[in-house]
């Protein structure tokens, strides 16, 4: 997510298992990937409302998740052109800070029902639904509104228009 995200930063995630919340086109999200398998139920809710990131370097499924951000909703047509610009229902889409380079395919998606689009903001470096697939709502564990630490790196992470 560089530019917008540098690697040590961290970021206040407002959990859907705590707030019952929608998405919007735009919002940074918190998600486990597509290929998780991963049970909902009362104990992995209560403990996913407590989880912190990285503090271990074991390789488990509260540990894997991605932070990238929301570009696509159920029912969404995306395009990317050769020069990497992102339309969304015939509507540009812009981040501010983000380089584009002009290593892309002509891409086009639609978007299925209980899924999002993603897309990281490091553009030519990113894992994102161009490679991994769409999202399913189910994985996704909450949105990422401001970066807290270091502090001096305090800001709203969402920034786009």
């Amino acid at each position: 997510m560089e530019p917008t995200l540098n690697i040590g930063d961290r970021v206040i995630v407002l959990k859907g298992e705590i707030f019952k919340q929608d998405y919007d086109i735009g919002e940074v999200i918190v998600f486990y990937p597509p290929n998780e398998i991963y049970e909902r139920n009362i104990f992995n809710q209560y403990f996913d409302a407590l989880q912190l990131w990285n503090i271990s370097e074991d390789n488990n499924y509260q540990n894997s998740a991605l932070i990238k951000r929301v570009v696509g909703l159920p029912g969404d047509s995306i395009k990317i052109t050769v020069d990497g610009k992102v339309f969304v229902n015939g509507k540009q889409f812009i981040v501010d800070n983000v380089e584009l380079s002009e290593n892309y395919n002509f891409l086009e998606y639609s978007v299925p029902k209980n899924s999002v689009f993603v897309l990281g903001d490091n553009r030519a470096n990113s894992q994102d639904s161009r490679y991994i697939g769409f999202i399913p709502i189910e994985n996704i564990i909450g949105k990422a509104k401001y970066i807290i630490h270091p502090f001096p790196n305090f800001k709203n992470i969402n920034d786009w228009r």
